[in-house]
């Protein structure tokens, strides 16, 4: 299967690429499971659950010659609570692959907050777009320009990235729509390809005065639109709940991030004890109540917290290594999936 890098995929694998260099690690991209499973090196394989036969698959593989393999799961929430046929056999796959020689599983999700994780993972780590950019500076862009001078003022509440039911697109604009006191005091902003299927309500929403970018969005306008936006919109759709660039991103900007109550982000947001406004999924009426409402503690100065970025390069360092120093020619690859991640 081949290796694709389409949307802002690339950017996260040079993201993790800088990480593992970082932590001792020279990582080469590579193209395919093929090559992933040939390798000689130490592998990290990003996101398992986009072509989890393939994960397994290779792992085995490399691991009856010896060679070591480190996966991250993303998606840990879901898969421990997650009901089904495909999720046990994930689950119990999981379970087997932690005993495996060789093999390493580690989540982005703190065990704290979802417990049974442990048992699927041999470890985890903080997602690197929690604590990747540093000290933020202000960025600036016509499309950033564009929504300010829009908004006029108004709160500028912005969905960024590739919008679809999953990441709650349905939601935002039927909020939007439903309320005239909404649209008053807030302008909404979507900000990237919007799923073919859900053209009928981004044009009710245009219609009503949402502002609308229907095309990619690149990095230096993403940032700048963080910089434009007072909250960001993570209220994603229950089966999709899983780590969020969208909320890190919003965290190390010092933006309040809207979050679906109870999912894995607002638990997350918790436990690092950040800012966001939490808002019920299937109710219009009390995300709207959230939206205006004041956040309860303001957003403090943009940056993460401290000790996500030294722990998450040692915890990379000590597993993908797994005692198998790899030589000037035969530097450590990372693999990364098919595009998903939005």
């Amino acid at each position: 299967m081949s290796i694709h890098l389409d949307g802002h995929r690339r950017s996260y694998v040079d993201l993790f690429r800088k990480i593992c260099a970082d932590a001792g690690l020279t990582p080469l991209l590579l193209r395919s499971w093929k090559a992933g499973a040939e390798e000689r090196a130490p592998l990290l394989v990003l996101m398992i659950e986009e072509s989890f036969v393939g994960f397994v698959m290779t792992v085995l593989r490399r691991a009856v010659r010896g060679r070591p393999t480190t996966g991250l799961l993303f998606g840990g929430a879901g898969l421990v609570n997650g009901s089904g046929i495909k999720a046990d056999v994930k689950r119990w796959g999981l379970r087997v692959l932690t005993k495996v020689p060789y093999v390493t599983v580690l989540a982005i999700t703190p065990f704290e907050i979802v417990p049974g994780l442990e048992e699927l993972a041999d470890d985890w780590i903080y997602d690197p777009q929690l604590w990747d950019l540093g000290a933020v500076r202000p960025v600036s862009s016509p499309l950033a320009d564009d929504v300010r001078r829009v908004a006029a003022g108004r709160t500028v509440v912005t969905a960024l990235g590739r919008q679809s039911v999953e990441k709650g697109f349905d939601r935002f604009t039927a909020v939007w729509t439903s309320n005239a006191e909404l649209r008053s005091r807030c302008l909404f902003v979507s900000a990237g390809d919007i799923q073919p299927d859900l053209q009928a309500p981004a044009e009710a929403f245009v219609e009503a005065g949402g502002y609308v970018v229907d095309r990619f969005i690149t990095d230096d306008e993403l940032m700048s639109l963080y910089g434009a936006s007072d909250m960001v919109w993570a209220l994603y759709a229950p089966a999709y709940d899983q780590s969020s660039g969208v909320f890190g991103r919003a965290l190390q900007w010092g933006r309040p991030a809207v979050v679906r109550r109870g999912s894995q982000i607002h638990d997350l947001a918790r436990y690092l004890e950040t800012p966001v406004v939490d808002a019920p999924w299937d109710d219009d009426a009390g995300i709207v109540d959230a939206i205006l409402s004041p956040v309860d503690q303001p957003a403090g100065e943009s940056g993460a917290p401290d000790g996500l970025k030294s722990r998450t390069l040692e915890i990379l360092g000590r597993h993908v290594l797994a005692g198998a120093t790899p030589s000037p020619d035969q530097p450590a690859p990372i693999a990364p999936q098919p595009a998903g991640r939005g």
